[in-house]
């Protein structure tokens, strides 16, 4: 058991017996207590309201793991591992304030519900439909009607370009060419749908170039409208 508990972290024979001894022997029960030696400190800190900042690029991980451990909702130090591991890879850096912060939230749901880190990746991340940039789930865009996810790089260029050299008439996704927009209904749904990102990727003008081309179009579309 001494053994075990030295390659679960825990080397020092005296704590670890110690340990051993206040839990009759149960191997889990000395963990827990070990763990939670090691984890004061930083409950500590959480509870005084000076809780320091997760840094997922600091170079001591064991570190980072225990105050993983001790601040957010995760069960075991592997599930704490896993956070740790997969939070520098989804690139999350400094967390100054962990509870605003929505990526950290999905990853820790993430490992709770699931504890193998092929479909943890699969989950949290994927590949940009037009350029093949990987990247966590949450920062790609989607266009209304299709399920191709889009970089914020292409989403914008595709919109920059698009509506100046085809037209807001063939602006539909640029992997899978949907919606149709040639059926008015279609239309007028992804356009609206559309606005609110629209308005927030792209700089002024070309957000209000897209919305000129867009009422021209729909003029152009009326029978009754004769231009002067």
């Amino acid at each position: 058991q001494l053994h075990l508990l030295a390659t679960l972290g825990f080397p020092e024979r005296a704590s670890a017996s110690a340990a051993l001894q206040r839990q009759q022997g149960s191997l889990w029960g000395a963990l827990c207590d070990l763990q939670g030696d090691r984890l004061r400190p930083f409950r500590l800190r959480h509870f005084r309201g000076a809780e320091p900042a997760l840094d997922f690029g600091k170079q001591d991980q064991q570190a980072l793991v225990r105050q993983i451990l001790a601040t957010l909702p995760v069960a075991s130090w592997g599930r704490a591992l896993l956070v740790s591991s997969l939070g520098r890879e989804l690139g999350l850096g400094l967390v100054l304030d962990p509870s605003k912060e929505p990526l950290l939230g999905e990853l820790v749901e993430a490992v709770g519900s699931c504890p193998d880190r092929a479909a943890l990746r699969r989950r949290l991340r994927c590949e940009c439909a037009v350029c093949g940039w990987g990247l966590p789930r949450q920062l790609m865009q989607w266009l209304p009607g299709c399920s191709c996810p889009l970089c914020p790089e292409c989403f914008r260029l595709h919109f920059t370009v698009g509506v100046r050299e085809r037209g807001v008439a063939a602006l539909g996704c640029p992997s899978c060419g949907r919606p149709d927009l040639r059926d008015e209904g279609q239309r007028l749904w992804y356009w609206s749908t559309l606005e609110p990102g629209l308005r927030r990727s792209l700089d002024p003008d070309t957000f209000g170039l897209v919305t000129r081309k867009l009422t021209e179009l729909e003029l152009l579309r009326d029978p009754q409208f004769l231009w002067c």
